[in-house]
């Protein structure tokens, strides 16, 4: 496929494909957009008979590259075995499917119901490739590989010629699987849109393509083991490499927890049930949302079809971030703030998580204990950061106090949760990592502020000392893998300052907590809330 993509080829296909699959909408969300930090615009390739984007490669394959009555086989994740087997039917083609023992159960049904004779053997869909290749040696029947077929990588560009009749894009993002999406879509960019940049996206737990494409070469990987069936590749194809090469300025990674949070996203700003793979194009914006930051970015959701137990059990582990349906006006409340307060932050990442970030006016305020703020003891009488004016003229203070208020004026679910067991379990968590933050208060005062001769070297061991028991219990008895809320919060942001601080090395033999903490700092609500600068008396 390498050479062969043909432009023109990719603006006659829309006459061959069934119109079911063209023409697309495109769906966008003030709030996703403030939450994001760009102008989203998400093609959905969901509306169809067969939820993905794959029946339109797959109808202009069947339709100019197959022999009357010929029949076929390819091995597939499920969405492009819906797609040839929809085809194939339409125009009297028997189709055969090979899957994964362990594939997508929804996916194996569709792919049924559209007429396809499906085998699942292999335990990934690498292994079942190969079932593939062998039963297509030995019955003669024609082989066709997803990313290999030029065909199916013009129909899948048609998707890039109704990106560029929407509108000016500085960015798309394409998830990369086998790489027909990414060849087919960004050729047409290439010829039709030359200043659009391309950037493809992969699971971090399935990097054999961006591996591959940054070597130049084949590599493969032991696995691919992630919720992403559709990007979950193994064994890369080598003839897709250089035309992928050429089509790609970038290719972002992106975790799990991504995953699921673009996801909900989907769901819950844009109203879609959006499978991982299909999410993964938000997914890149949430895991490096400063390469998107203020840009028009196009992505597609890609594909609809989620297994149901997958559904039900992981979306609820993690809930979206939360986004207001009624909230004050656009920077009608004012915070007083300090980039260096682990207490402060907390209560401008919980502004973030619940969407009300908009409505502040951030104004630093520096307070020492040795050195009076006028202007804060004004409206704190013990004079510290933060301090929340609300739009009505009441004035809050304490972290805890703000968050909780602010907490309130949201329409999403809840940092701090209702339900009596799971509150106190959250305010637990949050009262521990205020006492770490405040025993590294202690500590830094102890050591480099307090004069020589005054200082305690006691003390300070003995707030050492509740920092790493605080780090101990988190690891030992906490559920890490819980729902964001104030206790996260409350701890990603003591734990941030303490590394701000250089105060102790809280992740040396406490694989959960540090797992645990180095993914929650890739959320967007504390890449823009970093910390700096220094108390000044």
């Amino acid at each position: 496929m390498a050479s062969s993509i043909d432009i023109n080829r990719i603006l006659t296909a829309p006459r061959w494909i069934d119109p079911a699959f063209l023409d697309s909408p495109i769906l966008t969300d003030a709030a996703l957009d403030d939450m994001l930090g760009c102008r989203l615009s998400a093609k959905l390739e969901t509306e169809n008979p067969i939820g993905s984007f794959k029946g339109r490669g797959a109808e202009f394959f069947a339709a100019t590259a197959l022999a009357p009555g010929e029949a076929v086989v390819c091995a597939s994740a499920g969405n492009f075995g819906q797609g040839l087997a929809w085809a194939a039917r339409k125009r009297g083609h028997r189709c055969s499917v090979f899957a994964a023992e362990n594939a997508n159960p929804v996916k194996v049904e569709a792919m049924r119901r559209f007429g396809a004779e499906v085998r699942l053997l292999g335990a990934d869909f690498d292994a079942a490739k190969d079932a593939a290749w062998r039963y297509a040696a030995v019955s003669g029947l024609r082989h066709v590989e997803d990313g290999a077929e030029p065909a199916i990588a013009e129909g899948a560009g048609t998707i890039g010629i109704e990106l560029v009749a929407a509108g000016t894009f500085d960015v798309v993002i394409v998830p990369l699987g086998n790489g027909a999406l990414l060849a087919g879509v960004g050729t047409a960019l290439r010829h039709l849109a030359p200043r659009t940049q391309v950037i493809a996206v992969v699971a971090s737990n399935a990097p054999a393509m961006k591996l591959s494409l940054d070597a130049g070469r084949v590599v493969q990987t032991a696995r691919a083991d992630t919720i992403a069936d559709g990007i979950a590749v193994r064994v890369p194809i080598a003839a897709t490499l250089p035309m992928l090469r050429h089509c790609c300025d970038a290719v972002v990674s992106v975790s799990e927890q991504a995953l699921f949070e673009a996801m909900t996203l989907a769901h819950r700003r844009l109203g879609r049930i959006v499978e991982a793979a299909g999410a993964a194009g938000i997914a890149a914006i949430l895991a490096e949302p400063q390469r998107f930051a203020g840009q028009r970015v196009a992505t597609l959701l890609c594909g609809r079809n989620v297994e149901t137990g997958m559904r039900e059990r992981r979306w609820h582990e993690w809930p979206p971030p939360r986004l207001s349906a009624s909230k004050p006006k656009d920077r009608s409340m004012k915070l007083l703030y300090q980039t260096h307060s682990p207490h402060a932050r907390k209560v401008l990442v919980a502004a973030h998580e619940t969407g009300l970030a908009g409505t502040l006016q951030v104004i630093h305020h520096e307070t020492s204990p040795t050195r009076r703020n006028e202007e804060v003891f004004a409206l704190n009488p013990l004079g510290k950061v933060p301090v929340l004016i609300c739009d009505d003229g009441t004035v809050l203070f304490d972290s805890n106090v703000i968050c909780e208020y602010l907490d309130g004026l949201h329409a999403g679910e809840r940092l701090i949760p209702q339900d009596a067991a799971e509150r106190w379990q959250a305010l637990r968590l949050q009262a521990l990592a205020q006492g770490m933050a405040d025993a590294g208060i202690a500590m830094r005062w102890e050591a480099e502020r307090r004069p020589p001769s005054l200082r305690w070297p006691d003390m300070h061991e003995a707030q050492l000392q509740k920092i790493a028991a605080g780090c101990d219990f988190v690891e030992r008895e906490l559920g890490l893998g819980a729902p964001v809320g104030i206790g996260g919060i409350a701890l990603a942001t003591a734990l941030s300052w303490i590394e701000f601080r250089d105060l102790y090395p809280f992740g040396v033999g406490r694989p959960r907590l540090s797992a645990w903490y180095q993914e929650f700092c890739r959320r967007p609500s504390m890449l823009v809330t970093t910390l700096s600068g220094d108390t000044r008396d």
